[in-house]
């Protein structure tokens, strides 16, 4: 009975993943004309720039010098450092800067988190568009021009950049770099629904008013940036994202690293989906029906994915693999190994429709490891997550 309901469970999860391949496909088909936007004219309103800080004294001035070539009019630019109650010497850096560039601004104040920082920002910001920026993040200099262009549009409330990793060396570095550029697509595609569900820290754009009318970002939340796009999804406003503003930002360099970002990521995003589970009715769109439960089912997948391979290890299926070697897959090839080499053969597609999309080359041996292994370091991540869950252990940023 138990083994049956394994199966019936794997079905499920190998269809939603099988469909949720396909429709993005279809969409990237459909929407091929559309992916690489066309700005008409230049629109540069007021801006400030907030980039929060806790203990980047040795990055801080490169993101800064890189920020202030940017070809944006700079008077018509700001740029708010917030020391965030940081232990080096960050704020010197900042008093530093503050005297390089005239319109950059030092301030400092008691350690309260990531979103605490930004909210001091944005309390003090008085243009009409303000950009989050972190500490460890290069944008390219035509991407602000790009981003505030959206906002051309009165209904534009946010706008997400193109992040990418900063010269990835290592493996670990090199499977995100997949990672992110399928990420820059994927975004794409769900701004062509109203449906971009998180505005990253590297680089998003907002409209200031936002703020006053939603609120500001959630000091409490582990995933805020998230938070505030269910937010303002919740109030009916649009979000947008682009694959041509690009930003490079420092990942996670080492497998504890990268893990200690994931569990974070995970615990915010399941607060995040209880918190806004309001807005799975039809009243949010293809948002409410379609992407927000899809989150939350591949959420519930990955769980379901845990759950069975317990159930093997316990009953003796993954030893039977390790005695047999790949016989146990040749006498026992089902309909479910099709799905899953379909599967695989759609992810690969997949993956060369977006390096398509962004003229960037994917080594083949980097993109198999990303398939494969990254599966496996999923399963970690969400090990990891459920028991910081049950033993409520605290995060802090």
């Amino acid at each position: 009975m138990l083994e049956q309901a394994v199966t019936i469970l794997m079905y499920v999860i190998a269809f939603i993943t099988l469909y949720i391949t396909v429709f993005y496909l279809l969409l990237t088909v459909e929407k091929k004309d559309e992916m690489q936007e066309k700005t008409t004219g230049v629109y540069t309103p007021s801006i400030t720039v907030i980039i929060p800080c806790y203990n980047e004294e040795k990055v801080l001035s490169k993101t800064v010098d890189v920020l202030m070539k940017s070809d944006y009019p700079k008077n018509s630019l700001k740029v708010f450092l917030v020391d965030d109650g940081s232990r080096d010497g960050t704020f010197n850096e900042m008093k530093r800067l503050e005297k390089k560039y005239r319109n950059v601004r030092a301030f400092s104040k008691k350690n309260g988190g990531k979103s605490s920082a930004v909210n001091y920002g944005i309390k003090r910001a008085d243009t009409e568009l303000v950009a989050t920026l972190d500490s460890d993040s290069y944008v390219h200099i035509k991407s602000l021009k790009k981003m505030t262009s959206f906002f051309k549009d009165a209904e534009v409330m946010a706008a997400t950049s193109a992040i990418k990793v900063y010269k990835p060396r290592k493996i670990i570095e090199k499977v995100q770099h997949v990672e992110y550029l399928l990420t820059i697509v994927s975004r794409r595609l769900l701004s062509f629904l109203d449906s971009v569900t998180v505005t990253p820290g590297p680089l998003s754009v907002f409209r200031r008013r936002v703020f006053d009318e939603v609120g500001l970002f959630d000091e409490t939340s582990l995933l805020e940036d998230q938070e505030i796009a269910y937010r303002i999804q919740a109030h009916n406003y649009r979000i947008v994202s682009s694959m041509n503003a690009s930003v490079w930002t420092e990942v996670p360099q080492t497998l504890k690293a990268l893990i200690r970002q994931r569990v974070r990521w995970n615990r915010g995003g399941l607060r995040n989906y209880w918190k806004y589970k309001k807005v799975l009715n039809p009243n949010y769109g293809d948002f409410g029906i379609m992407i927000f439960p899809l989150g939350l089912i591949g959420s519930i997948a990955v769980l379901a994915v845990f759950f069975i391979s317990i159930v093997s290890l316990l009953n003796g299926s993954a030893m039977q693999f390790f005695k047999y070697g790949f016989e146990v897959f040749y006498y026992g090839f089902n309909a479910l190994q099709v799905i899953s080499i379909i599967i695989f053969v759609l992810s690969v597609l997949w993956i060369w429709v977006a390096s398509k999309h962004l003229k960037e080359k994917m080594n083949p041996i980097t993109i198999a490891l990303y398939l494969v292994l990254y599966s496996f370091l999923i399963t970690i991540f969400w090990i990891i997550t459920i028991g910081e869950e049950l033993t409520f252990k605290k995060q802090r940023w």
